[in-house]
Protein backbone atom coordinates (compact mmCIF):
# COMPACT_ATOMS: atom_id res chain seq x y z
CA UNK A 1 0.00 0.00 0.00
CA UNK A 2 2.91 2.40 0.90
CA UNK A 3 4.32 2.00 -2.57
CA UNK A 4 0.95 2.67 -4.19
CA UNK A 5 0.54 5.84 -2.21
CA UNK A 6 4.40 6.88 -2.92
CA UNK A 7 3.70 6.59 -6.72
CA UNK A 8 0.31 8.44 -6.56
CA UNK A 9 2.22 10.73 -4.71
CA UNK A 10 4.65 11.30 -7.02
CA UNK A 11 1.90 11.75 -9.79
CA UNK A 12 0.05 14.54 -7.75
CA UNK A 13 3.68 16.43 -7.21
CA UNK A 14 4.36 16.45 -11.69
CA UNK A 15 0.93 17.28 -11.69
CA UNK A 16 1.80 20.13 -9.65
CA UNK A 17 -0.75 19.06 -7.01
CA UNK A 18 2.03 19.37 -3.92
CA UNK A 19 -0.14 19.92 -1.40
CA UNK A 20 -2.10 16.17 -1.90
CA UNK A 21 1.80 15.01 -2.62
CA UNK A 22 3.19 15.69 0.42
CA UNK A 23 -0.17 14.67 2.49
CA UNK A 24 0.79 11.11 0.94
CA UNK A 25 4.57 11.13 2.18
CA UNK A 26 3.86 12.30 5.38
CA UNK A 27 1.20 10.01 6.28
CA UNK A 28 3.93 7.14 4.68
CA UNK A 29 6.63 8.85 6.85
CA UNK A 30 4.30 7.96 10.06
CA UNK A 31 3.86 4.67 9.46
CA UNK A 32 7.92 4.35 8.52
CA UNK A 33 10.11 7.14 9.49
CA UNK A 34 12.89 5.55 7.16
CA UNK A 35 10.84 4.91 4.36
CA UNK A 36 13.05 5.98 1.35
CA UNK A 37 10.50 6.27 -1.48
CA UNK A 38 8.71 8.83 1.06
CA UNK A 39 11.80 10.46 2.24
CA UNK A 40 12.50 11.17 -1.46
CA UNK A 41 8.78 12.13 -2.25
CA UNK A 42 8.86 14.73 0.85
CA UNK A 43 11.85 15.99 0.01
CA UNK A 44 11.12 17.03 -3.35
CA UNK A 45 7.58 18.39 -2.43
CA UNK A 46 10.33 20.85 -0.02
CA UNK A 47 12.49 21.69 -3.44
CA UNK A 48 9.02 22.37 -5.52
CA UNK A 49 7.97 24.73 -2.36
CA UNK A 50 11.28 26.33 -2.80
CA UNK A 51 12.02 25.36 0.77
CA UNK A 52 15.51 24.78 0.51
CA UNK A 53 16.49 24.73 3.75
CA UNK A 54 13.74 22.41 4.86
CA UNK A 55 15.31 20.20 2.00
CA UNK A 56 18.26 20.24 3.43
CA UNK A 57 17.33 19.55 7.14
CA UNK A 58 15.99 16.38 5.34
CA UNK A 59 18.44 15.28 3.70
CA UNK A 60 20.96 15.55 6.65
CA UNK A 61 18.51 13.71 8.92
CA UNK A 62 18.33 10.99 6.19
CA UNK A 63 22.39 10.70 5.84
CA UNK A 64 22.58 10.03 9.65
CA UNK A 65 20.80 6.76 10.13
CA UNK A 66 21.26 5.87 6.29
CA UNK A 67 24.79 6.75 5.56
CA UNK A 68 25.45 4.03 2.83
CA UNK A 69 22.77 5.14 0.67
CA UNK A 70 23.66 7.72 -2.61
CA UNK A 71 20.29 9.03 -2.35
CA UNK A 72 20.54 10.49 0.59
CA UNK A 73 23.57 12.28 -0.53
CA UNK A 74 22.20 12.79 -4.03
CA UNK A 75 19.71 15.10 -2.14
CA UNK A 76 21.41 16.40 0.24
CA UNK A 77 24.19 18.04 -2.43
CA UNK A 78 20.61 19.26 -4.41
CA UNK A 79 19.36 21.25 -1.55
CA UNK A 80 23.07 22.98 -1.13
CA UNK A 81 22.94 23.19 -4.99
CA UNK A 82 20.10 25.58 -4.66
CA UNK A 83 20.96 27.20 -1.48
CA UNK A 84 24.50 28.16 -4.08
CA UNK A 85 26.64 26.79 -0.80
CA UNK A 86 29.96 25.98 -3.08
CA UNK A 87 31.98 24.88 0.07
CA UNK A 88 29.46 22.13 1.03
CA UNK A 89 28.61 21.02 -2.64
CA UNK A 90 32.69 20.05 -2.83
CA UNK A 91 32.77 18.77 0.06
CA UNK A 92 29.58 16.50 -0.61
CA UNK A 93 31.23 15.18 -4.06
CA UNK A 94 34.39 14.21 -2.18
CA UNK A 95 32.35 12.46 0.33
CA UNK A 96 30.38 11.04 -2.54
CA UNK A 97 33.75 9.78 -4.09
CA UNK A 98 35.11 8.01 -1.33
CA UNK A 99 32.31 6.08 -0.28
CA UNK A 100 30.79 5.79 -3.68
CA UNK A 101 33.71 4.93 -5.83
CA UNK A 102 31.68 2.51 -8.28
CA UNK A 103 28.48 5.15 -8.59
CA UNK A 104 30.55 7.11 -11.60
CA UNK A 105 27.22 8.25 -13.30
CA UNK A 106 25.93 10.02 -10.22
CA UNK A 107 29.11 11.52 -9.51
CA UNK A 108 29.67 12.76 -12.88
CA UNK A 109 26.40 14.67 -13.20
CA UNK A 110 26.76 16.25 -9.75
CA UNK A 111 30.67 17.74 -11.00
CA UNK A 112 28.72 18.85 -14.35
CA UNK A 113 26.18 20.62 -11.75
CA UNK A 114 28.79 22.28 -9.78
CA UNK A 115 30.58 23.18 -12.62
CA UNK A 116 27.16 24.72 -14.44
CA UNK A 117 26.33 27.02 -11.02
CA UNK A 118 29.43 27.65 -9.79
CA UNK A 119 32.06 27.92 -12.49
CA UNK A 120 32.10 28.60 -16.16
CA UNK A 121 30.06 25.55 -17.38
CA UNK A 122 33.26 24.60 -19.30
CA UNK A 123 33.82 21.24 -17.89
CA UNK A 124 29.69 20.52 -17.59
CA UNK A 125 29.31 21.17 -21.51
CA UNK A 126 32.20 17.89 -21.69
CA UNK A 127 30.70 15.77 -19.40
CA UNK A 128 26.89 16.04 -20.88
CA UNK A 129 28.23 15.21 -23.95
CA UNK A 130 29.84 12.45 -23.08
CA UNK A 131 26.30 11.57 -21.17
CA UNK A 132 24.70 11.93 -24.22
CA UNK A 133 26.59 10.12 -26.57
CA UNK A 134 26.82 7.44 -23.45
CA UNK A 135 23.12 7.36 -22.86
CA UNK A 136 21.41 8.86 -26.31
CA UNK A 137 18.04 7.54 -24.98
CA UNK A 138 18.22 9.65 -22.01
CA UNK A 139 16.78 13.60 -23.00
CA UNK A 140 17.48 15.76 -20.22
CA UNK A 141 21.29 14.96 -20.55
CA UNK A 142 20.69 16.84 -24.15
CA UNK A 143 18.90 19.34 -21.95
CA UNK A 144 21.54 19.90 -19.55
CA UNK A 145 24.10 20.48 -22.22
CA UNK A 146 21.99 23.08 -24.04
CA UNK A 147 21.67 24.70 -20.44
CA UNK A 148 26.03 24.48 -20.19
CA UNK A 149 25.68 26.21 -23.53
CA UNK A 150 23.48 28.81 -23.06
CA UNK A 151 25.51 29.90 -19.73
CA UNK A 152 28.57 30.16 -21.42
CA UNK A 153 26.24 32.73 -24.27
CA UNK A 154 26.76 30.17 -26.87
CA UNK A 155 23.03 30.24 -28.08
CA UNK A 156 23.17 29.03 -31.21
CA UNK A 157 24.53 25.61 -30.13
CA UNK A 158 22.29 26.01 -27.33
CA UNK A 159 19.37 26.71 -30.09
CA UNK A 160 19.81 23.32 -31.43
CA UNK A 161 20.23 21.32 -28.67
CA UNK A 162 16.82 22.78 -26.84
CA UNK A 163 15.46 21.70 -30.39
CA UNK A 164 16.44 18.53 -30.23
CA UNK A 165 16.16 17.36 -26.67
CA UNK A 166 12.26 19.16 -27.41
CA UNK A 167 12.14 16.13 -30.22
CA UNK A 168 12.82 13.67 -27.17
CA UNK A 169 10.61 14.84 -24.74
CA UNK A 170 8.04 17.47 -25.75
CA UNK A 171 6.44 17.07 -22.68
CA UNK A 172 9.13 18.71 -20.44
CA UNK A 173 8.04 22.58 -19.84
CA UNK A 174 11.27 23.65 -18.47
CA UNK A 175 12.76 22.38 -21.98
CA UNK A 176 10.25 24.59 -23.64
CA UNK A 177 10.97 27.47 -21.33
CA UNK A 178 14.52 27.98 -21.87
CA UNK A 179 13.86 27.43 -25.88
CA UNK A 180 12.06 30.25 -25.23
CA UNK A 181 13.93 32.63 -23.56
CA UNK A 182 17.10 31.35 -25.67
CA UNK A 183 14.71 32.21 -29.40
CA UNK A 184 14.08 35.20 -27.70
CA UNK A 185 18.31 36.63 -27.76
CA UNK A 186 18.92 35.26 -30.93
CA UNK A 187 15.85 37.53 -32.47
CA UNK A 188 13.55 34.56 -33.56
CA UNK A 189 10.29 36.49 -31.87
CA UNK A 190 8.16 33.75 -33.46
CA UNK A 191 9.45 30.78 -32.04
CA UNK A 192 10.07 32.22 -28.50
CA UNK A 193 6.30 33.22 -28.45
CA UNK A 194 5.12 29.62 -29.82
CA UNK A 195 7.88 27.81 -26.98
CA UNK A 196 6.54 30.01 -24.56
CA UNK A 197 2.57 29.30 -24.77
CA UNK A 198 3.69 25.57 -24.97
CA UNK A 199 5.28 26.03 -21.33
CA UNK A 200 2.72 27.54 -20.50
CA UNK A 201 0.54 24.79 -21.44
CA UNK A 202 2.19 22.37 -20.39
CA UNK A 203 2.95 24.10 -16.91
CA UNK A 204 0.68 26.58 -16.43
CA UNK A 205 2.86 27.85 -12.89
CA UNK A 206 5.48 29.11 -15.40
CA UNK A 207 3.26 32.11 -15.86
CA UNK A 208 6.31 34.28 -15.80
CA UNK A 209 7.49 33.17 -19.33
CA UNK A 210 4.43 35.29 -20.24
CA UNK A 211 6.72 38.71 -20.17
CA UNK A 212 8.75 36.88 -23.05
CA UNK A 213 5.73 37.05 -24.93
CA UNK A 214 5.45 40.59 -24.09
CA UNK A 215 9.12 41.46 -25.03
CA UNK A 216 8.45 39.83 -28.13
CA UNK A 217 6.33 42.36 -29.67
CA UNK A 218 7.37 45.25 -28.12
CA UNK A 219 10.74 44.46 -29.53
CA UNK A 220 9.30 45.50 -32.97
CA UNK A 221 9.40 49.12 -31.86
CA UNK A 222 12.08 50.40 -34.41
CA UNK A 223 14.50 51.70 -31.87
CA UNK A 224 14.11 49.07 -29.32
CA UNK A 225 14.60 46.29 -32.63
CA UNK A 226 17.70 48.03 -33.15
CA UNK A 227 18.76 47.73 -30.00
CA UNK A 228 17.95 43.90 -29.69
CA UNK A 229 20.34 43.56 -32.81
CA UNK A 230 22.90 45.15 -31.48
CA UNK A 231 22.66 42.96 -28.07
CA UNK A 232 22.52 40.15 -30.55
CA UNK A 233 25.80 41.18 -32.40
CA UNK A 234 27.15 40.04 -28.97
CA UNK A 235 26.01 36.56 -28.76
CA UNK A 236 26.68 36.40 -32.59
CA UNK A 237 30.53 36.76 -32.45
CA UNK A 238 31.17 35.52 -29.05
CA UNK A 239 29.93 31.74 -30.22
CA UNK A 240 33.19 31.50 -32.17
CA UNK A 241 35.24 33.72 -30.66
CA UNK A 242 33.97 34.32 -26.58
CA UNK A 243 32.77 36.72 -24.75
CA UNK A 244 35.62 39.22 -24.54
CA UNK A 245 35.75 39.52 -28.54
CA UNK A 246 31.87 39.08 -28.38
CA UNK A 247 31.96 42.41 -25.92
CA UNK A 248 35.14 44.36 -27.85
CA UNK A 249 32.87 43.56 -31.38
CA UNK A 250 29.66 44.46 -30.31
CA UNK A 251 30.78 48.03 -28.79
CA UNK A 252 32.74 49.05 -31.56
CA UNK A 253 30.00 47.95 -33.93
CA UNK A 254 27.90 50.13 -31.76
CA UNK A 255 29.98 53.11 -31.82
CA UNK A 256 31.04 53.38 -35.19
CA UNK A 257 27.97 51.71 -37.20
CA UNK A 258 25.20 52.70 -34.86
CA UNK A 259 26.73 56.17 -33.93
CA UNK A 260 27.54 56.95 -37.33
CA UNK A 261 23.99 56.29 -38.88
CA UNK A 262 22.31 57.64 -36.03
CA UNK A 263 24.30 61.20 -36.60
CA UNK A 264 23.72 60.82 -40.38
CA UNK A 265 19.91 60.10 -39.82
CA UNK A 266 19.19 62.85 -37.39
CA UNK A 267 20.89 65.21 -39.77
CA UNK A 268 18.91 64.36 -42.37
CA UNK A 269 15.80 64.48 -40.33
CA UNK A 270 16.62 67.96 -39.41
CA UNK A 271 17.21 69.50 -43.07
CA UNK A 272 14.11 67.75 -43.55
CA UNK A 273 12.05 70.11 -40.83
CA UNK A 274 12.19 67.56 -37.78
CA UNK A 275 14.34 67.96 -35.05
CA UNK A 276 14.88 65.03 -32.79
CA UNK A 277 17.66 65.26 -30.14
CA UNK A 278 20.08 62.29 -30.18
CA UNK A 279 19.63 61.65 -26.41
CA UNK A 280 16.18 60.51 -27.35
CA UNK A 281 17.25 57.26 -29.37
CA UNK A 282 20.37 56.68 -27.55
CA UNK A 283 17.97 56.66 -24.21
CA UNK A 284 15.41 54.63 -26.36
CA UNK A 285 17.64 52.40 -26.53
CA UNK A 286 19.10 52.41 -23.17
CA UNK A 287 15.46 52.29 -21.75
CA UNK A 288 15.03 49.23 -23.64
CA UNK A 289 18.02 47.59 -21.66
CA UNK A 290 16.94 48.59 -18.94
CA UNK A 291 13.26 46.55 -19.80
CA UNK A 292 14.53 43.41 -21.24
CA UNK A 293 17.50 42.80 -19.09
CA UNK A 294 15.37 43.53 -15.98
CA UNK A 295 13.19 41.22 -17.31
CA UNK A 296 15.49 38.39 -17.56
CA UNK A 297 17.14 39.29 -14.08
CA UNK A 298 13.49 38.92 -12.98
CA UNK A 299 12.99 36.07 -14.24
CA UNK A 300 16.23 34.51 -13.74
CA UNK A 301 15.66 34.78 -9.80
CA UNK A 302 12.05 33.20 -8.99
CA UNK A 303 12.16 30.20 -6.97
CA UNK A 304 12.51 27.08 -9.37
CA UNK A 305 10.03 24.50 -8.91
CA UNK A 306 11.08 21.05 -10.55
CA UNK A 307 13.59 19.59 -9.36
CA UNK A 308 17.30 18.95 -10.99
CA UNK A 309 18.93 15.83 -12.10
CA UNK A 310 18.77 12.77 -9.85
CA UNK A 311 20.05 9.54 -11.03
CA UNK A 312 17.07 7.90 -9.63
CA UNK A 313 15.10 9.42 -12.10
CA UNK A 314 16.38 7.11 -14.97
Amino acid sequence: MDTANIILGQQQLKAGNVRAAEKLAIKALSENPKNEEALDLRFDCFIFDGDYQSAKKLAEEWMAFDTNNIKAYECLFQAELYLKNKKACENILENMKASFPTKTLSIKIREALYDLVFLKGKKARVIFKELSEEHPDVGVFLKLQADTAFKRDQLFTAHRLYREAIQMDPTCAETWYMYSINSFHTMRYGEARKAARQALQLDPKRDKIKAVIILSWIVYIPIFYFASFLGSTYFYISEFFGKLTGTIVAGLAGYFIFGKMMVKGLRWLSSEGIHISPWFVIGGILLWLVISQGTFYWMDNKKKKTKRVKLSDY
